[in-house]
């Protein structure tokens, strides 16, 4: 995983918790996927539907983080979309549940080329799905989803809007990526 400060507007008083989640970044190179060609692909959206988990299904196994590019990260988001498509054929996923105050850093990634995708669910679903995977963290699902409806996400971030659970469970990595897929053509 590769840490990246996000942005200067995260206020440094926020949980930690919340706070380093909200750092994260994850690049996942791709699969050979014979119609993966030319997509770095941002996979944000609603805590609990299944980000990281899409993003994993499609990676390669290659060793990561790549600390070297922190520096891009932190200088210029354009910079280091050109180095990471350098180096992985134009085909990587990054994995990354931004905070709302980092929305000017998404456009700079969408404008160096990147697509950004929004994953969503019934906020009811993904608090049963966030529970799930930390039944005692509540408090920084509640405070992530404050942020996101006090943003009104994903309204201006020009993305592709994908349902990724819904009341029959988790849909099948394939059946996201197959849809991220007819939105780009």
């Amino acid at each position: 995983m590769l840490l990246a400060r996000c942005c200067p507007l995260v206020p440094p008083s926020r949980s930690r918790t919340l706070y380093r989640r909200f750092e994260s970044l994850s690049l996942h190179p791709c699969r050979d996927v014979a119609s993966l060609t030319s997509m770095l692909l941002l996979v944000s959206g609603l805590p609990g539907v299944g980000k990281s988990t899409f993003a994993r299904a499609m990676e390669f196994p290659q060793t990561w983080p790549r600390p070297d590019l922190h520096p891009l990260w932190e200088e210029s988001r354009g910079r280091f979309v050109r180095a990471v498509a350098a180096a992985h054929s134009d085909r990587v996923i990054l994995d990354w549940g931004f905070p709302p105050t980092c929305q000017s850093w998404i456009k700079e990634l969408s404008g160096a080329g990147v697509i950004v995708c929004w994953l969503f669910a019934d906020e009811a679903l993904a608090r049963a799905a966030f529970l799930k995977r930390s039944p005692n963290d509540i408090s920084s699902f509640e405070e992530q989803m404050q942020l996101i409806r006090a943003a009104e996400l994903p309204n201006g971030l020009d993305a592709i809007n994908v349902e990724a659970l819904n009341s029959s469970g988790f849909r099948p990595w394939s059946e996201i990526w197959q849809e991220i897929q007819n939105a780009c053509s």
